[in-house]
Order: structure tokens, then sequence, then C-alpha cells
């Protein structure tokens, strides 16, 4: 789930939100998913945070707070620029949460709807931002299996990576289903497509949004149809005309 919000800012409470979450007061939301829901708090000193807490409907699924657990283990091994640091989490409460800093400003895909794609030098501090923070994943032994412009924050002090999810550790422990396919759809690299795994060797293309064409005005891939083909070494060629399933107009 992304830490998405409308605009970038903290939206009102809704009837039912907590007033705290651990050492946490709760001031806002900052998005929802199918996960749970993000909100804005404070700690002790007054500064702002980011908490996340999994919906009461996934508190009593074993593998969710297996997977969520696996989440946090993660986040808390992964350090480096460019990335959102754990600050606290609580995996085995009631109803469990994360709190991360708080990243200011628009998701990547927010920015693109308001403003189109990244230029000139914003464009390359986008994409040198984002190779840091993939550089730092993969040399913790980790491939986050699902970057993409809601998972991507970009913040004035550049871009952030968040949300470990369907992270997956390259040992090999995992706690999604066999035979399962995770990521988001258009965003899987093509040799995930291809093979269903992820590893350290595929690390560079199992992260697609860090390539700067997505921002570009290139979009993802367009489907599992149009990837897991050719040699890893080929270029991205953008498509001509409008693509019938994506509606992403030519960089022309």
């Amino acid at each position: 789930m992304s830490n998405a919000r409308p605009g970038g800012r903290v939206q009102p409470s809704r009837p039912g939100d907590p007033k705290r979450v651990g050492p946490y007061r709760i001031i806002g939301r900052l998005g929802s998913g199918g996960m749970g829901t993000v909100h804005a708090g404070l700690n002790a000193a007054g500064l702002r945070v980011a908490v996340k807490v999994i919906h009461p409907a996934q508190t009593d699924d074993p593998e969710f707070r297996a997977r969520f657990r696996r989440e946090v283990q993660l986040s808390a091994r992964v350090q480096g620029p460019c990335l959102i640091p754990l600050l606290a989490a609580d995996p085995d409460a009631d109803t469990p949460w994360l709190a991360t800093a708080y990243a200011p400003g628009l998701t990547l895909d927010q920015h693109l709807t308001a403003h189109g794609p990244l230029t000139g030098a914003t464009l390359l501090a986008f994409a040198a931002g984002t190779a840091q923070a993939l550089a730092a994943i993969h040399a913790a032994g980790v491939v986050h299996r699902d970057v993409k412009p809601q998972n991507v924050i970009l913040t004035p002090a550049g871009p952030r990576v968040l949300d470990f999810g369907i992270a997956h550790a390259a040992d090999g422990t995992s706690v999604t289903r066999t035979g399962v396919m995770t990521g988001t759809p258009g965003w899987v690299s093509p040799e995930h497509y291809r093979t269903g795994s992820a590893g350290p060797r595929r690390a560079p293309r199992a992260d697609p949004a860090g390539r700067a064409r997505g921002c570009a005005g290139y979009g993802g891939a367009g489907g599992a149809d149009r990837v897991g083909h050719g040699a890893p070494t080929s270029p991205a060629i953008p498509t001509r005309g409008r693509d019938r399933r994506t509606g992403i107009p030519s960089p022309e």
C-alpha cells in the first residue's frame, strides 16, 4: 500500500480513526489502500510522522500478520539515501502498525497528473535519487518488487522510495504464496513475469519505476504480453501514438 495522499497534504481524520497509535498522536490521514490506512501523527517532540495501521479485517489473518511482520523486518534492514526510515512498529499489537519519518510532497503519479512529465534537472535528480535508493535496497539483500509511481514521493530534498509490503529478501525467505504473482500489473519486471522470481541478478530490472522513462512520458509496461522477451540489455523503446491499454500519448 502506498503512502499516497490527495495533493500530498494531510487530510482530516474520519469517524472511527484512532486518536493515538503507540506513542504517536494522530492528527489526520495521509492515504488508504487495501492493506490499511496511513495516518499523520506527531511524536512527543511534535515532529510529524507517518503511521500505517492495518485494516481491522486483516488482524485475524495469520498469513497477513506474517507478511506485515516481514515488512517491518525488511524496512528496518534497509537504510540509505532516498529511503524513508522506519521509526517504530508493533506487528504483534491487536491492530498492527508501523511508523516512518514523514515525507512531504506528491507521489510521482500525482505529480504527473497535476504537472506532466519531469524534465531537465528535475528528471535527472529523480533518476539519480531513485537509483541510489534501489542500490541501497539491493545492497541490503532485498528486492522491493513494487516500485511504481505511487510508491515514490517527490520531496523538496529529492525522491523517496517507500512501501516494503511485498518486498523479498534475496536469501529466499518469503511469506508470499507459491505460484502467486506479486507486484502491480504493468510495473512487474520482465524477468519476474517470465520466471515468477526475483533476486540479486534480477534486481536492476526488478524495480522498473527506477527507469526514468516512466516519468518522461513513456509509462510502464503496458501488460504482460509486452514484457519478458529479449536480452536484458535491450533498450526501452517508447510507444508511438496512443497505447490502447494505458492511454499514454506519444512522447513527441
